[in-house]
C-alpha cells in the first residue's frame, strides 16, 4: 500500500516537503503558542518513537494537554494500535 503511493510520480517529493519549511513553521509555532491553547487536547507518542516527548512538546501549546506514552508503538499509532487510538478519541469525545 504505501509501496504504491509513494511511488507514484511526485509524491516522495510531495511527502518530504513539509519538511522544507521546517523554519517558518517552527516561528508560527513559537508566535502562536504565546496563546496558550484552552481546549481539551490529548498528545500520546509512541514508544518506540518520542514516547513522552510528544506530550511534553504539546504541553508547550496547550499547557492542560493530557496523554502519554503508548506501548509497543511506533511512528504510525493509528495503524500500530488502532485499539489504543480508538479509546482516546472516544475519551476525548466524551463516549
Amino acid at each position: 500500500m504505501y509501496t504504491d503511493a509513494i511511488t507514484q510520480v511526485g509524491a516522495l517529493r510531495a511527502g518530504l516537503a513539509v519538511y522544507q519549511d521546517f523554519f517558518t513553521t517552527a516561528d508560527q509555532v513559537a508566535a502562536l503558542a504565546k496563546t496558550p491553547l484552552e481546549i481539551p487536547v490529548r498528545a500520546y507518542g509512541g514508544e518506540a518513537c518520542l514516547g513522552g516527548a510528544t506530550l511534553a512538546s504539546v504541553q508547550a501549546v496547550a499547557p492542560a494537554a493530557e496523554g502519554g506514552v503508548i506501548e509497543r508503538c511506533g511512528h504510525w499509532a493509528g495503524e500500530e494500535r488502532p485499539d489504543v487510538v480508538a479509546s482516546i478519541v472516544r475519551d476525548l469525545a466524551g463516549h
